[in-house]
């Protein structure tokens, strides 16, 4: 109701330069014009306002009393807009497409389409889960705008402590004051060996197998190195560490290329080339999960519960197939 008087507004100031206060130019008469306009014809008019031909005649009489100029010469029976009637449907059209401009941007609203996700991950979940995840989320939700950005774990903590992502993805072992974080469970890291290696005879690996082999290792403030160090030396076993790599997808390429056998998370695991890799289970479970913080910002959470379940869902995928190619491997191996 207020677009329409401004719409009234328009048409009395900008074209016809009548005073508001001495016209009673309706936006009835506006709409009556308008669909006359488009139609040219006062019987389609009729039909599309919903009224009968004599009412909208009798309108456009009224119309043209109140402006006073004629709008419309009838030749057989068509009418004929005068250039005055052009003049003003001119400025009619201009002032209806602001208003469809801003049902636009209503709908947008809520579809979401003008929202906007912050997502900051460590280069693991950039460079597995985290694209499929965004392509689920972004067919439900095209209009979505997705910001990611890849940052180390102390980065990731820090950026994420001051709000600057509504989404973030890291390594379990981090905490953010004030920020709840669920664990999302991806499965037991697994081994990685070379296909021609002499491990690669055996169908599940134990830690006293390591003994003494070229080990592809992580660094020292890696979350899960700890747990594969104290597996190692429960068992009395000393690998032989060869290389230090700071990121899962470089030690999946040393291993490509020979230099040693690692244990690395699934998701990785599964990026290594099939054709140079094989993949073992290994005989002390250290589970893989991810961590997830949701920021609480006003708007943004149900977005971020669907970014949520599209990661939870392409992590029941990664499960699965870290299965099957375990037991294609196992299959392999025996026959």
């Amino acid at each position: 109701m207020v677009y329409g008087r401004i719409i009234l507004s328009h048409v009395k100031q900008l074209v016809i330069g009548i005073p508001l206060t001495t016209t009673s130019l309706s936006l009835r008469h506006v709409e009556v014009f308008r669909a006359v306009m488009a139609s040219a014809s006062v019987t389609e008019a009729a039909a599309v306002l919903h009224t009968s031909q004599p009412t909208v005649s009798r309108e456009l009489k009224q119309i043209e009393r109140v402006l006073g100029f004629t709008l419309f010469e009838r030749r057989g029976r068509r009418l004929h807009a005068t250039d005055q009637a052009i003049a003003l449907y001119s400025e009619v059209k201009r002032s209806y497409s602001g208003l469809d401009q801003i049902a636009r941007a209503a709908a947008a609203i809520r579809d979401f389409a003008l929202s906007h996700i912050r997502i900051a991950s460590l280069p693991v979940f950039s460079q597995t889960i985290l694209p499929p995840a965004c392509e689920r989320f972004h067919a439900e939700h095209h209009a979505v705008r997705l910001t990611l950005h890849t940052l180390d774990q102390p980065s990731l903590l820090r950026e994420t402590m001051a709000q600057r992502y509504d989404v973030a993805l890291m390594e379990v072992g981090g905490r953010v004051e004030g920020l709840p974080l669920e664990e999302i469970a991806i499965g037991n890291q697994v081994c990685i060996l070379p296909r021609q290696h002499p491990l690669a005879r055996k169908e599940v690996l134990e830690p006293t197998d390591f003994h003494g082999v070229g080990f592809i290792y992580f660094s020292e403030d890696d979350v899960h190195r700890a747990l594969l160090d104290q597996a190692f030396a429960d068992a009395g076993a000393v690998r032989s560490l060869t290389i230090e790599a700071s990121t899962s997808a470089v030690v999946c390429q040393l291993v490509e290329r020979g230099m040693g056998v690692s244990i690395i998370n699934p998701l990785s695991a599964m990026k290594c080339d099939q054709e140079k890799v094989t993949l073992r289970s290994f005989s002390v479970p250290i589970p893989y999960t991810i961590g997830l913080i949701s920021a609480v910002r006003r708007g943004s959470q149900p977005l971020n519960l669907k970014l949520r379940e599209a990661l939870i869902e392409e992590s029941t995928i990664i499960r699965t197939a870290v299965s099957r190619r375990l037991a294609a491997e196992t299959e392999k191996l025996r026959s």
